[in-house]
């Protein structure tokens, strides 16, 4: 029996749609980023610089925290959405478009508070802040879809009633 198999299916279906929408959302950057001839890491070094200022870290690599960081994140976040999504009636996934309109918007929730983090704990100038803002917000959308679209794949069977 394998590690998967003993998980509770919420769960499972979670780690799975968390981490597919994580490497949804960093294919779909890099691509972008790579045909715009944008530095391929520039989320990734702001997130890992993110968590380093925010636990007082000085002169750690940057982008092993940051691949942790956005990894872990997208998988707390996958399974609390898909235990959000499985228990709260009125959420339920029943239709795909619904599964992409709860996965976009549970998306830009979680994203709104990138702005503050890049102005107050980055201290970013607005005027850099903005522009970074709303590509990482298109990314959010992305990812909300992506998580959105798996969790209804990964649970459309299971009962949870």
């Amino acid at each position: 029996m394998s590690i998967s198999n003993r998980l509770p299916p919420i769960l499972r279906a979670g780690l799975i749609a968390g981490v597919f929408s994580a490497l949804a959302t960093d294919i779909s950057m890099v691509v972008l980023f790579a045909a715009s001839g944008t530095p391929l890491d520039l989320f990734l070094r702001l997130i890992g610089s993110a968590v380093l200022i925010a636990f007082g870290i000085d002169g750690a690599a940057v982008l092993p925290v940051a691949l942790a960081a956005d990894y872990g994140m997208g998988i707390i976040a996958g399974i609390g959405f898909t235990a959000a999504v499985t228990r709260i009636p009125r959420l339920r996934l029943c239709s795909w478009p619904q599964a992409i309109i709860i996965g976009l918007v549970f998306g830009e929730v979680l994203g709104s508070a990138l702005y503050w983090i890049m102005v107050a704990l980055l201290r970013l100038p607005a005027e850099v802040a903005l522009p970074l803002f709303g590509t990482a917000s298109f990314f959010h959308l992305v990812w909300g879809v992506a998580l959105g679209l798996s969790a209804r794949w990964l649970t459309r069977a299971e009962s949870y009633n």
